[in-house]
């Protein structure tokens, strides 16, 4: 009797093992189906790193994939838009002749926002201060949208009012 309830608890520590493993696993991001550049991108990512631009809003994503290509999306600022970031080109802000414009923005800014909080880019230089220590974080917030009830809302102040100026 010994015996079996030892291998039962065993195969029970395994199945739980198992079950924790695929619960906490770190899911890769899978762009087969999504347009180019995401389609591209080689995984593992090497380098996520998010760019925000001295033009009221616009921020951009540098990314290096697994074989060292670097991809930069830019998602340009609209104020006269219920979206902030209604657009996305392929390419630097500075060329806009040349840098193609996504046919899916709403799907590359979500897909950015994901990069975003999977890849932590700290702060080194003391001059920078963005009011976190996190340049994907404050990224991540400018693109997502606002929250839509008033508690998050009243949340979202709080927390800013307690980082400070």
């Amino acid at each position: 009797m010994k015996r079996k309830n030892a291998i039962l608890l065993i195969l029970a520590l395994l199945v739980l093992a198992g079950a924790s493993y695929q619960l906490f696993k770190r899911t890769s991001l899978d762009f087969s189906d999504d347009e180019e550049p995401f389609r591209s991108m080689a995984m593992p990512l090497k380098e996520v790193a998010g760019n925000s631009y001295m033009d009221g809003g616009s921020v951009s994503l540098h990314v290096t994939d697994a074989n060292g290509r670097k991809y930069e999306i830019t998602f340009p600022i609209d104020h006269y838009s219920r979206d902030s970031h209604p657009t996305a080109f392929q390419g630097n802000i500075e060329d806009w002749g040349s840098a193609l414009a996504l046919r899916n923005p709403a799907r590359a800014k979500a897909i950015a926002i994901q990069l975003l909080k999977d890849h932590p880019f700290p702060v080194t230089d003391p001059k920078i201060d963005l009011g976190v220590d996190d340049v994907n974080e404050y990224v991540r917030r400018i693109l997502s949208p606002p929250p839509s009830d008033v508690i998050a809302q009243i949340g979202r102040k709080i927390v800013n009012f307690l980082d400070g100026p």
